[in-house]
């Protein structure tokens, strides 16, 4: 599946923005937030971060998003004021793992982190200088997927179909046990009877084969697998 490029506009030091990507998920470090030291140092004269992920269905979200135990996100880091820190050391714990440096092509490899999720609870994100002294954290969740649901795009409220002759667009939306929604970026979704172009992290463009009835969708969601037959018409 190829991913098509939907930025609207990068800065020049490489990393995206929530205002200018708009279709992100926001929310600034404990420090930026509140204007206030949470460890017991700081990096004086730093105002804090601000940290981004990939938004829901090419949308905008005010807040992180919880990331689904076995998936994957890219987390993105820009200064609330001023430069970027020089050689930042990254520290996390909980129930997240760091992979290395951002992979994702939204994000700028200096200034970003893949992140796995290992299980459910909380992790806590600290951004450091050499002597440990903080410049900002972020707290983030996860939680196990409990079901994956297929919709259509703009025509959620009826049962899921495809057209015959022409692609369909559908969200591939993934919720825990409360229904909130998650995140996965190294989601996977494979099409028989037909073919998957990726558009955004959670939607897929469909083109049923000729003449097929029905397109079966494997999909792989963290830890979780399923498999969804959409009628073709």
């Amino acid at each position: 599946m190829r991913m098509g490029k939907l930025l609207v506009g990068v800065l020049s030091g490489g990393v995206i923005l929530g205002t200018i990507l708009a279709c992100s998920a926001t929310e600034d470090g404990e420090r930026a937030r509140t204007g206030e030291c949470p460890v017991e140092t700081c990096v004086e004269g730093f105002a804090g971060l601000r940290f981004t992920v990939l938004g829901f269905e090419l949308m905008e979200s005010p807040t992180l998003l919880p990331i689904a135990v076995g998936g994957t996100t890219t987390i993105g880091m820009q200064p609330i004021e001023g430069a970027f820190p020089a050689s930042p050391l990254y520290g996390i714990s909980g129930s997240i793992e760091i992979e290395g440096p951002g992979t994702d092509e939204y994000f700028d490899a200096e200034r970003s982190l893949d992140l796995r999720a290992t299980s459910e609870g909380t992790a806590v994100l600290d951004v450091t200088n050499e002597r440990g002294a903080l410049y900002d954290r972020v707290t983030l969740s996860t939680r196990t997927v409990d079901r994956i649901e297929v919709v259509v795009r703009d025509r959620e409220d009826e049962p899921a179909y495809l057209d015959a002759n022409t692609a369909t667009d559908v969200a591939v939306r993934l919720f825990d046990a409360s229904g909130t929604r998650l995140q996965d970026t190294s989601l996977e979704v494979r099409a028989t009877d037909g073919e998957a172009d990726r558009v955004w992290w959670d939607i897929v463009q469909l083109f049923p084969a000729t003449g097929t009835s029905t397109v079966t969708l494997d999909i792989a969601a963290g830890d979780t697998r399923s498999r969804v037959v959409l009628p073709v018409r």
